[in-house]
């Protein structure tokens, strides 16, 4: 792996951190909501807050089906500040761990 590239599983501490991060934009936590609302909002903030002009692969997880899809959460992979070196970490997984797997760019600005 190299210093550009960040391991495949987050840290306990980065879940503190987007919850903390929501509640200083939005002024509410977890209690303030039904458990699968929160669930759906700190998954549509992760990226946007956690991932600030970096290069995300990440894969979402869903459940339901139709007008009851809901996204139950977004497995970030990898980040990195260059693409090429998320697309190099991206091409060592097999290509079954590649499948669903989507890659966005976080504009800086777009955080909320």
């Amino acid at each position: 792996m190299n210093e550009h590239t960040q391991p495949t599983r987050q840290p306990r501490d980065e879940e503190t951190r987007l919850d903390r991060k929501i509640r200083s934009l939005l002024g509410k936590g977890p209690l303030d909501c039904r458990p699968e609302e929160w669930r759906g909002l700190r998954e549509q903030l992760r990226l946007a807050l956690l991932y600030p002009g970096r290069y995300v692969a990440f894969r979402d997880h869903y459940t339901g089906e139709g007008a009851s899809l809901r996204l139950m959460h977004r497995e970030v992979l990898f980040d990195s500040r260059s693409l090429a070196a998320l697309n190099k970490r991206l091409a060592k997984l097999p290509e079954e761990a590649q499948q669903g797997v989507q890659v966005a760019f976080v504009e800086p600005d777009q955080a909320p």
